[in-house]
């Protein structure tokens, strides 16, 4: 189940970005409030399974994270024709929860190396004005509940 939860998430965000900040701070943090609100149950998904993003920088169970995580078991039981059981589900999400953590070690274990920061926050400005743009082409940078 393991290696076929890394393939998949490999499958949605693509191997070159497991390591790259797909959400932003001010995103996690909007996402959160309306979230906290009933922990998710009326929020709508952070992210689709075409525009897969999780978040590295927060801990795996972060609201974005867990809203991710839903979306990622979702897609996951669809391309693999599986049951939406409890079972699978929770294993799909301990799978899930695992690998987020093994990503965020990689991410600042990478971040501690000096000449891979001044990298790293060229590639989250880069980021996060691309993000700009996409929220205000869309029209809206906030999530409603």
């Amino acid at each position: 189940m393991k290696s076929a939860v890394r393939e998949h998430l490999e499958r949605l965000v693509g191997k070159d970005r497991l390591l790259t900040p797909l959400v932003t701070r001010v995103q996690a943090v909007a996402f959160a409030a309306a979230w906290n609100l009933d922990k998710g149950e009326s929020c709508d998904d952070c992210c689709t399974a075409d525009n897969f993003r999780f978040d590295i920088e927060g801990p795996a169970h972060s609201p974005w994270n867990m809203a991710a995580c839903r979306v990622f078991c979702a897609d996951y039981m669809k391309y693999h024709k599986l049951p939406s059981t409890a079972n699978i589900t929770k294993d799909i999400e301990r799978s899930f929860y695992t690998r987020l953590k093994t990503l965020r070690r990689k991410y600042v274990l990478h971040l501690s190396q000096p000449d891979r920061q001044a990298i790293v926050t060229r590639e989250n400005r880069r980021h996060q004005r691309k993000s700009r743009v996409r929220s205000s082409l869309s029209g809206s940078s906030a999530w409603s509940c």
